[in-house]
């Protein structure tokens, strides 16, 4: 019985395999400034030339991306963009507010990493950073 709950919870025991919970690498942006009134844009580009342009009209309560794994919301000061599969050692975002030219900012976030199907199950990387405009 002992076993077959610690091979539930992704112990590693001799002859035992790795769980199957998904759970996927993620960083999240959380940007600062007086205000983020008007239309916003916010363009984020990784290494690979990969990235997401997302958009919040001034008129509007939910801002759209051309990217299913992200979200951004805003709150106060505080804009936040949370992209799920994504963990790149180095971001470039611009934001810019009601068509200003944008403030971008090249950004180097720092991960945890755990392993949440097992030791030696595959590494699991999760960051925040931070950026004042």
């Amino acid at each position: 019985m002992f076993l077959a709950l610690m091979s539930l919870i992704g112990c590693e025991l001799p002859g035992t395999s790795c769980t199957m919970m998904f759970v996927p690498n993620t960083l999240t942006i959380e940007a600062t400034r007086e205000t983020w009134q008007g239309d916003v844009v916010v363009d984020i580009e990784y290494p690979d030339g990969e990235g997401m342009v997302c958009t919040l009209l001034a008129e509007e309560t939910e801002m759209t991306c051309d990217d299913d794994e992200s979200a951004i919301s805003i709150q106060g000061e505080t804009l936040t963009i949370s992209m799920w599969n994504h963990a790149p050692d180095s971001v470039r975002v611009g934001f810019s507010v009601d068509g200003a030219a944008p403030d971008s900012v090249e950004l180097f976030p720092e991960y945890e990493e755990y392993e949440p199907n097992g030791s030696g199950c595959g590494v699991t990387r999760t960051g925040t950073v931070m950026v004042a405009l």
